[in-house]
This record gives C-alpha cells, structure tokens and sequence, in this order.
C-alpha cells in the first residue's frame, strides 16, 4: 500500500512539462518579432506619410489655381471696359501696353469729363511688382492701391490688333482690339516644397476703336 502510494505522490513532482508554450520565446524568437514589426510600423508611417503630403500638395494647387483664376478674372473684367467713354469727351483709352504691366482709362461715372489719377476707379493700372499682382485705381482718399496675389512668378500681356495679329514691343495702344493675360502663382506646399500653377485668358476690348 505504502509503495502504491509512494507511486502516486511522486508523480506531480517528477513530472515535466513539454513544448514551447511551456518554455516561452527565445532570445532571437523576440528579436525577429520586434523587428518584424518595426517593419510594418514603418510601412504604415511611410503610407501615412505619403498620403499627407499628396493632401497637402492637392490643397496648395487648388488654392492657388482659384487666387490666380480670382484675379486674373478681375483684371478682365476692368480691362474690357478700357476706352468705355459713352460720350465720347472723356478721352478714355489705353494709355500704357507692356509685358507686365497695363494703364488705362475709363469713363465709368458717364459724365464726358476726361480720367486723372485722382478720378476714383477711372484711371486704372495692373503690374507686377516683385512677387505682387498690384491693382491702382486713382489716388488720394478715393483711391485704391491693392495686392491682389502675392508669390506671383509671372504675369505676362500679350496684344493683338484688329486683324487678330500679335503686337510687338512697343506696342501701339490705340491699335489694340484684344488682350492675353497669363500669370504664374507659385505657392508653398509643406517642408520645401512648392507648386505652381498657370491661368492664361484671351478677352476682346469691347469699347476700343469705337
């Protein structure tokens, strides 16, 4: 009975365990699994990373794809109306052509009297100065002198006259029947990076050579 019972009482002691559940990972099993993972940790940033920057990019492109379209459309919209002189006393017209540049006259109130620098939005210049699109519309307390876009790149006008041909410097502004404006806008878009974006528009002078 007593060697019986020895038999059982032994058994919990003398038995061992077996496999890897029991012994745990070894030192390279650990190893292998951090940097497994660290590999999908980096996968996963990297992806993240990528995705931010398209977004960042993307946005910066619109942004400045609309501040361009914005201005440049102003600037047709006023140019149209150069030599808009309903009665023919004002004098209105295009009084300087360049490449970057364009100053002209207009009779918006309608009272015949000829445009000065001090007419409030009659005597009207767009250019380029520096990286600014800059707006003037006479002077003094009535006047504006506005920044339109700023990282302007380039900002280039091309005239054409009544027979759809390109003018030449120096342009001749009372021979000028439609106007090309193309401006470039460059705008940051994350950690030293930027985008640019280019608006071109072709319009006809409505009130010249009337």
């Amino acid at each position: 009975m007593t060697s019986i019972a020895s038999a059982f009482s032994g058994t919990q002691k003398t038995r061992k365990s077996s496999g890897t559940s029991a012994r745990g990972f070894s030192l390279i099993e650990l190893m292998v699994a951090i940097a497994m993972a660290c590999i999908v940790l980096t996968a996963v940033y990297s992806l993240h990373a990528a995705l931010t920057k398209s977004y960042t990019t993307q946005n910066a492109a619109a942004d400045a794809q609309d501040s361009i379209r914005a201005a440049v459309d102003l600037m047709a919209e006023d140019i149209m109306m150069a030599g808009f002189d309903p009665m023919g006393t004002a004098g209105a017209r295009i009084i300087e052509a360049k490449a970057d540049s364009i100053h002209f006259t207009l009779d918006r109130n309608m009272d015949g009297a000829p445009a000065t620098e001090a007419s409030a939005l009659e005597d009207i210049k767009y250019f380029k100065s520096g990286t600014q699109l800059r707006h003037i519309a006479g002077t003094g307390v009535l006047g504006l002198d506005d920044e339109l876009v700023d990282n302007v790149t380039a900002l280039i006008f091309t005239y054409f006259d009544g027979a759809g041909q390109q003018m030449v410097a120096p342009v001749n502004p009372p021979d000028i029947r439609t106007i090309e404006v193309k401006m470039t806008v460059q705008a940051p878009a994350g950690r030293d990076k930027k985008v640019e974006r280019t608006y071109t528009t072709r319009f006809r002078c409505r009130n010249l050579g009337l």
